[in-house]
């Protein structure tokens, strides 16, 4: 049971193994390497076709997302796989491709990407020049964890610049879920401003109610307090994210 729900959560990086590895069978076969170029060009306007006639219903926009990554990966691959795959003078396609499904699907299928990648290039290392193959396998090894060190720290430039805002930072190991729930910015914010904002609703709904007539000065002054909680702290919010009080006549 626990191996299946580890293949579930991980399908796409299966798929995308699988889809590298069906590829380079696919087009170096004997059998069917001479219909790879015949494959890529239908392809090629099949996705066209889809691109541009496709009606997307609701609900399955996500799926059709997912499909046109697949296919444009397998358009890639075969492409590079009928032009030499590790000589191919389109080799360079494959750092866009691992880039793209790392960011657009998961960091798991990127990196189950570029393991197939290198389980089928490293007989080719050698072949040519051993020092050159295997800069050129390394730089592939290496694209997805360079390119996600360098946009977290564009992110997170960004961030101090008060231009963008990460709604939750990245840490392993919550002790429980609450923990989880609040280390996204605006569930933490939601949270803490729900408790004095529904303190006021209550008490002036009994005051306009007519039920409290004796205890009107006392709710009043719980409602003045509640409601500068609340005010100060959307007034910390804004000027955390953006660096503005937008706030600040009230």
């Amino acid at each position: 049971m626990h191996v299946l729900k580890r293949i579930i959560l991980y399908k796409h990086a299966f798929f995308n193994f699988l889809l590298v590895l069906g590829t380079y069978f696919f087009t170096s076969s004997k059998y069917t390497a001479s219909l790879a170029l015949i494959v890529f060009i239908a392809g090629v306007f099949f996705f066209i076709g889809f691109v541009a006639f496709k009606r997307k219903p609701a609900g399955e926009s996500v799926k059709d997302f997912y499909k046109l990554v697949y296919l444009v990966e397998f358009l890639l691959l075969t492409l590079v796989g009928t032009t030499g795959w590790f000589y191919s003078p389109f080799f360079f396609l494959l750092y866009f491709a691992a880039f793209g499904i790392s960011f657009l699907v998961a960091k798991s299928s990127g990196a189950a990407f570029l393991a197939c990648l290198l389980l089928i290039f490293v007989q080719n290392i050698g072949d040519v020049d051993f020092v050159l193959d295997l800069i050129t396998a390394l730089s592939l090894a290496l694209s997805i964890p360079a390119s996600y060190y360098f946009a977290k720290y564009f992110m997170h430039l960004r961030e101090s610049e008060k231009k963008i805002l990460i709604l939750e930072k990245e840490k392993q190991g919550y002790r429980n879920v609450v923990e989880q729930v609040l280390a996204n910015k605006v569930n933490d914010f939601a949270v803490g401003l729900k408790q004095p904002v529904n303190d006021v609703k209550q008490m002036a709904s009994r005051i306009l109610d007519g039920k409290a007539d004796k205890l009107e000065v006392e709710y009043l002054k719980r409602i003045v307090a509640s409601s500068e909680e609340a005010l100060q702290m959307i007034k910390g919010f804004e000027q955390e994210t953006t660096g503005k009080k937008l706030l600040s006549s009230i």
